[in-house]
């Protein structure tokens, strides 16, 4: 069970931090195919085969978003 901002979710997820292409990769360990669609230049969302329902994310260079964000830039 993880804990977020609001309490308990009961979502089981997996989060990765690719260093070499500053890259955030979140799944929601769904097991179902999936394939990606790109929101925006920073965003892409993964959504099930069967179901459309998103299965995860990616923030793409992940630091830069972070510190845009902190500066009120993006």
């Amino acid at each position: 069970m993880k804990y977020g901002k609001l309490g308990m979710m009961h979502i089981d997820f997996e989060e990765m931090y690719d260093q070499e292409d500053n890259t955030y990769y979140v799944t929601f360990k769904t097991g179902e195919p999936s394939y990606c669609i790109e929101l925006d230049d920073k965003l892409v969302l993964e959504v099930g085969l069967f179901t459309n329902l998103p299965t995860g994310f990616r923030i793409l260079n992940y630091p830069w978003i972070i510190i845009l964000l902190v500066a009120g830039i993006a």
